[in-house]
């Protein structure tokens, strides 16, 4: 299985982004998070999950890990694909995700594109008991920060989008999810040590 990709982003073309992994160009949909933080030119540490269907082999990538921990816990839902799960995951932050399940809030899973309120409501079902083991908190608080805001915070100290989502990868793929002064803090320290 393959866990995450690090590599040079090629060429971002709709939910679509090229990643040169070893002299190899690797083609992996995006969930909304991972395609804020990618950049033609510049390096990326991307989380993914292979799939492999009748259809083909496709890869997905996101934002951070904790989206990908999401994005396999929609799956354990019957009827739902990875189509599906990445639909959800584009309509909402991972944390509202994960708070829409646990109050059983189906007109919100249901505004994901391709989820109906008899599919909504049974990804509720399914899920609700699984979303405290996570262990990733839910909503959409104060104290958690995009991608974004960080991403553009470390640009404007004069990194460049890779290096910005680089560091920010490696500090959001420890399994912590911090507030807003912490995650740039220790991303300043990854940086510093390269």
């Amino acid at each position: 299985m393959i866990r995450y990709l690090v590599g040079v982003v090629e060429e971002l073309v709709g939910d679509l982004m090229v990643v040169q992994v070893g002299g190899v160009g690797v083609e992996v949909t995006g969930t909304r998070a991972a395609l804020e933080m990618a950049s033609p030119g510049e390096s990326i540490r991307l989380p993914v999950y292979l799939s492999v269907s009748d259809s083909g082999i496709s890869l997905y990538g996101f934002g951070d890990d904790h989206e990908r921990r999401v994005f396999l816990l929609l799956l354990q839902a019957s009827g739902v694909g990875c189509k599906m799960a990445m639909g959800i995951l584009n309509s909402m932050d991972k944390g509202e995700v994960l708070d829409a399940i646990a109050s059983g809030d189906v007109a919100r899973i249901s505004r994901a594109q391709g989820v109906g309120p008899k599919r909504a409501e049974r990804i509720c079902f399914e899920l609700k008991d699984k979303v405290t083991s996570l262990g990733i908190p839910r909503g959409n608080s104060g104290a958690l920060v995009s991608t974004g805001s960080i991403l553009e915070a470390l640009m404007g100290l004069g990194f460049s989008r890779g290096e910005a989502a680089m560091a920010l990868g490696e500090v959001r793929s420890k399994g912590e999810d911090l507030p807003e002064d912490q995650l740039l803090l220790r991303a300043l320290r990854v940086l510093q040590r390269r």
